[in-house]
């Protein structure tokens, strides 16, 4: 995909080869000399934004998304619009992009090329809200019913909040309800309510109120097939019959499907070892050590990785989705790189990346800085997380606390040293930042190390809303209240997220 700065509205926005082409040439010629060529080969970035859905060496991938198949880009490309609205910049769009398709797909790397700091469809766009209208109220059954189906998008499970017909849709404290389709229609659908909020009754809503869409689910099951081998140098029916067997020990975290549903993950023989692939059939990276056919818990084994790989998923998909929601965009965060010779306690002196995709690859051993901003009119509370490639998950700011206050219009600058578990040659780190109006903790959150005991968390310690909401799904050993859960109304007001991934590689000379 090449957004340029002109074209005509009236036209397709995706140009023909030639035109594509022509465009390129055209913007060689304007440079007066080769100096305008990077080292990459690239042109210089003037006028253009290149989105890519992949590196030249690698396939982009397509799957089932909510019932339907599509690009793995084109999807979240789609849903972090949704997100962020479309005067959001390529570069933060990228790199939302980037953690959603490559913890999917591992050999699919978004790529992005050109004027990353422009906002996606320019300043002339304006971010956009889905409502639709009330247009019943069917109190003995406590539901509604929308003026809205699968005409329009929507799906069985979606939800909404029900405003007042001349409510300020920004102002979260004037939500009467919150309530998700049950009996989706092609143009008129029925929707459940789940929570009257406040003080309101259900006789507050009526037909000329209107109900805002709420973005996906975060999904918490993960779907999982069985996937007969080539090779037939063993029994492969009997082996992945123990893998369905134990599947009682990933205690509803994970099930197994078959036909053609959507999957999240694959399981497998090769050379009489268990092996897990991604949707694509790929292996997924650093699951150590293998696991053999005949060890008599090696079935056991793979269903606990699948139930942490879950886990682990869930909270990178883990955001608030809740299109009104007042910290919306609040915080930015940035990865900077410092000097080579930089040592702790030194001056930081802060060097923004400019490597390709704009997805960091440093050495281990390696000092980079992370750069949190509040741009809220109130004090936030940061923690940040570590998501790290031997699939752990840890508290990495700050230390010896839960959370640290950060003041309005002010800074956090957290400088990290960059390394690899043992034995590994490349790893991606995701580091995922929660921004809180109370003091939370997201001890919930944090995973250790693969096929090391999860260990139980009490639940009865969380006092917050966002606390509360976090332990009912994500603490406890057991199965989730839910399949899915929609983390937009759960204290939606006073909680963000936001993520940065980087790439550590042995080796690995930086780019600045």
């Amino acid at each position: 995909m090449v957004l340029t700065q002109h074209h005509d509205p009236t036209e397709s926005l995706v140009a023909s080869a030639d035109e594509l082409a022509q465009t390129w040439q055209t913007l060689a010629q304007n440079n007066k000399n080769t100096r305008n060529v990077t080292s990459s080969g690239w042109l210089e970035p003037i006028g253009f934004t290149l989105f890519a859905a992949c590196r030249d060496n690698e396939y982009a991938y397509e799957t089932d998304f909510n019932g339907e198949r599509g690009g793995a880009l084109t999807y979240w490309l789609l849903e972090s619009l949704k997100k962020f609205g479309t005067g959001v910049s390529a570069k933060r769009l990228h790199n939302h992009i980037f953690s959603k398709v490559h913890t999917q797909f591992e050999k699919q790397t978004p790529m992005l090329q050109g004027l990353c700091d422009r906002s996606f469809f320019g300043n002339d766009f304006a971010s956009s809200n889905l409502t639709v209208s009330v247009i019943e109220v069917d109190l003995e059954n406590k539901r509604v019913k929308l003026n809205a189906g699968q005409a329009q998008g929507l799906r069985k499970g979606a939800e909404f909040a029900i405003y007042p017909d001349t409510a300020d849709l920004t102002q979260i404290d004037q939500r009467l309800a919150l309530v998700e389709i049950t009996k989706l229609g092609g143009g008129n659908s029925w929707a459940t309510i789940t929570e009257m909020l406040g003080e309101r009754k259900i006789e507050d809503i009526d037909s000329s109120a209107c109900a805002l869409l709420l973005s996906p689910n975060t999904q918490l099951v993960r779907k999982i097939r069985l996937l007969p081998p080539q090779e037939k140098e063993i029994d492969p029916q009997i082996a992945l019959q123990a893998v369905e067997s134990a599947m009682s020990e990933g205690k509803g975290w994970v099930e197994l499907v078959s036909g053609d549903e959507s999957i999240d993950y694959q399981v497998s023989i090769k050379a009489d070892e268990y092996i897990i692939l991604d949707r694509a059939g790929e292996p997924v990276a650093n699951l150590r050590p293998a696991l053999k056919v005949g060890d008599p818990n090696a079935a056991v084994t793979v269903v606990k990785r699948l139930v942490h790989l879950s886990k682990y998923r869930s909270t990178i998909d883990l955001e608030n989705h809740d299109p009104m929601s007042p910290l919306k965009g609040k915080i930015t965060v940035e990865l900077c790189a410092l000097p080579d010779n930089y040592e702790p306690g030194e001056k930081l002196e802060l060097q923004p990346f400019d490597a390709v995709g704009n997805i960091p690859t440093l050495d281990v051993s390696r000092y980079a800085c992370l750069r949190i901003c509040n741009k809220s009119s109130q004090t936030l509370n940061i923690t940040v997380l570590a998501i790290q490639p031997d699939w752990s998950i840890q508290k990495g700011y700050p230390t010896g606390a839960a959370f640290q206050p950060l003041d309005k219009e002010g800074e956090i600058l957290w400088p990290i040293k960059t390394s690899l578990p043992n034995g590994y040659q490349e790893g991606s780190d995701i580091l995922k930042v929660f921004a809180t109006v109370d003091g939370t903790s997201f001890d919930w959150l944090e995973l250790p190390p693969l096929d090391k005991p999860i260990q139980q968390k009490n639940a009865g310690k969380a006092t917050t809303p966002l606390a509360k909401f976090l332990a009912a799904y994500f603490a406890s050993e057991d199965a989730p209240p839910t399949k899915n859960v929609n983390s937009a109304v759960s204290a939606s007001y006073e909680w963000t997220t936001e993520q940065i991934t980087l790439v550590v590689k042995k080796g690995a000379s930086i780019s600045k």
